[in-house]
């Protein structure tokens, strides 16, 4: 009696499992298989394809952004005594400062016969330039070098001493400032690198009259006259 029991238990659950079972229910397979049949095509948007659904200003959108991602990348404007100044241009209506800072140190000098002799004395030389770019219009930038300099000059000796036996001295103070407009010429490509135009002007701010003896020939840090380059640079 217990075995019918269970038999009977066994068949009931087979009987409400079963019509959920679309896999192994042919009826109900064959049902899905009519609907799936009988429904819209599904919307292709989704997928990214050029058929149903394709939308041409997102693709532009896409690749707007890959290219601005491209630009980002790009190195900035760099200048100094070791990375040189870049021939991409700054953005149009963009803005940068730039600081440089250098220490220089002269510890010996040549003669006429190119034989190494003392300095004379310990002399050393700080500079501070500051680089102000912003881009004018697309492709045409322009920038301002603004820098500061500083000199020493400690226990000289020998004919290098001052009217008055000066042995020490320092002197500090702006420099030759200098206005650079550069302008792409061709922009790089796979062939070809980025090629700009260069005008600069350096302008006679830095100290070089009256010079004092007494400074032992340190405060001269300017070069008092204008002087006007032209070039191309290529990166």
């Amino acid at each position: 009696m217990r075995s019918v029991r269970n038999w009977v238990f066994i068949l009931s659950a087979f009987c409400l499992v079963y019509p959920a079972l679309g896999s192994v229910n042919p009826v109900m397979a064959a049902e899905v298989k009519e609907k799936a049949a009988s429904a819209p095509p599904a919307n292709r948007e989704e997928a990214g394809g050029r058929g149903e659904g394709f939308r041409p200003e997102e693709e532009e959108a896409k690749k707007e952004t890959k290219k601005e991602e491209a630009q980002e990348e790009e190195c900035p404007a760099t200048f100094g005594p070791i990375i040189t100044d870049t021939a991409i241009p700054i953005e149009k209506g963009k803005f940068a400062v730039q600081p440089t800072f250098g220490l220089g140190f002269v510890t010996d000098r040549f003669t006429r016969s190119w034989r190494r002799v003392s300095a004379g004395g310990d002399f050393k030389s700080f500079g501070m330039d500051w680089k102000f770019t912003y881009g004018l219009l697309n492709n045409l930038e322009f920038f301002v070098v603004v820098p500061y300099a500083h000199n020493w000059a400690n226990n000289v000796n020998g004919d290098l001493r001052g009217p008055r036996g000066e042995r020490n001295a320092d002197f500090g103070g702006l420099s030759d400032i200098n206005l650079t407009f550069k302008y792409r010429l061709v922009e790089e490509g796979p062939r070809m690198p980025t090629v700009t135009a260069l005008f600069a002007v350096d302008f006679p701010t830095g100290h070089f009259r009256r010079l004092n003896p007494g400074r032992l020939g340190i405060d001269a840090i300017g070069g008092g006259s204008y002087v006007f380059t032209t070039g191309l640079n290529l990166s």
